[in-house]
């Protein structure tokens, strides 16, 4: 029996979720999408190439001329799986406002992911 995917994780357009580009935020999702976690999620998001960090992963479309969110945004609204209950952003706050008023009976997370800079 196939398990209903109920989280939406989006990541930032500008991550990349491969295995030589992959920045903060999807390192750390990689790191904690696994187990009973990631048989209730899909990730969302960019990739230059199809090996991604995760087999639960849609990839949207990306506009790499214009840094361009709603673009993006509209992308997620035509992949996102309808039994989502809760979309889990990563380090873009202006995405709230915008999936808010367009999804109003979900849930929203929004989480910060910070590099680590290394002492010298």
């Amino acid at each position: 029996m196939k398990h209903k995917k109920e989280i939406a994780v989006l990541l930032p357009n500008k991550e990349d979720f491969t295995e030589n580009k992959a920045a903060a935020a999807s390192i750390w999702v990689k790191d904690f999408n696994k187990g009973k976690i990631s048989k209730k999620s899909i990730i969302y998001g960019n990739a230059s190439k199809n090996d991604y960090l995760s087999k639960n992963f849609v990839k949207l479309k990306a506009n790499r001329l214009i840094d361009n969110s709603y673009l993006y945004l509209q992308s997620f609204f035509k992949k996102i799986a309808s039994t989502i209950k809760v979309i889990e952003i990563h380090n873009r706050q202006h995405f709230f406002l915008f999936l808010k008023k367009k999804k109003k009976k979900l849930k929203i997370l929004l989480l910060f992911i910070k590099n680590k800079k290394k002492k010298k």
